[in-house]
């Protein structure tokens, strides 16, 4: 899915083959830094539905928490967190309060709002 490579001190991901063209046709969704709480709540509202989704049709994410990059097939939902498991069996605990925006390619049959 992805490669890590270093330049100057900073690491940075290059994503490869599919995953990419994955990234390309996706549907994002990302947090906004609005004041109210609305949008927060929304984001969160989407952001379970689209895990809930991800995890029971086996489907890869990208999940973006701060500057880091997870990607990888939904495991287990917990009320403050997502565990990943990625293609090089890596696992990831991603607090959910965390995440920043979401990619994946969602199933035809998926019911999330546009």
């Amino acid at each position: 899915f992805l490669s890590e490579a270093n330049s100057g001190g900073s690491k940075m991901f290059r994503f490869k083959g599919p995953v990419l063209a994955m990234a390309l046709c996706s549907t994002c969704v990302c947090a906004t830094t609005c004041a109210g709480e609305p949008a927060h709540a929304s984001f969160q509202s989407e952001l379970s539905s689209i895990l809930d989704i991800a995890k029971s049709s086996k489907r890869v994410v990208m999940i973006n928490a701060g500057s880091a990059t997870f990607a990888g097939e939904v495991v287990q939902i917990m009320p403050d967190a997502v565990l990943l498991k990625s293609q090089q069996d890596y696992t990831y605990l991603i607090r959910v309060d965390r995440i920043d925006a979401i990619a994946w390619q969602a199933p035809s049959s998926a019911n999330v709002s546009k």
